[in-house]
């Protein structure tokens, strides 16, 4: 049995949501139809420049910042909205959590809930982190950084990676 105890800070949860994210495929259709819109945008202000009317380019100006806000939301997006979520959450991520992992289950225990998961829906797994999820959108996070050492990491990844997920549970 390998156990990893947790505590995790803000930056965790942002680069987890991140890594999230990077696996959906809807994010990727979004940002592309995003891009298009901000060429749109951008020829309506090199139009505007070349008329002189300065009330015809305040739309397409917007428009410009909210398509790269959302076109490339690993820079400003998913950081401000992970700070907001993580610190309206602060009581569930600020507490230590201690995972057990073995063949047969995974044991999470925490000061406001303890957990055993016989299954999950799926993992993502990274260089930097483990992502388990519960749900389509939930998560368990568990950070390199919080392993003693390489090696646990290594058979925590192997033991996950042969656990019951999705239809197959």
């Amino acid at each position: 049995m390998e156990e990893v105890r947790l505590k995790l800070n803000v930056n965790d949860y942002i680069d987890a949501n991140i890594i999230w994210a990077r696996q959906s495929a809807v994010i990727k259709i979004m940002q592309g139809l995003l891009i298009m819109a901000g060429i749109y945008f951008v020829m309506n202000i090199v139009t505007w420049a070349m008329r002189g009317h300065i009330f015809n380019t305040l739309l397409p100006a917007f428009g410009l910042i909210l398509v790269l806000i959302f076109a490339f939301p690993e820079r400003l997006l998913f950081r401000v909205q992970g700070r907001l979520r993580f610190h309206l959450c602060r009581k569930q991520y600020s507490q230590e959590h201690l995972f057990q992992f073995n063949e047969q289950d995974i044991k999470i225990y925490a000061d406001t809930e303890d957990r055993v998961l016989r299954w999950f829906e799926y993992h993502v797994i990274t260089p930097s982190m483990i992502l388990i999820f519960t749900t389509q959108v939930t998560f368990y996070l568990l950070p390199r950084k919080y392993f003693p050492s390489e090696e646990q990491y290594e058979r925590v990844c192997e033991i996950v990676r042969n656990f019951p997920q999705g239809q197959d549970a």
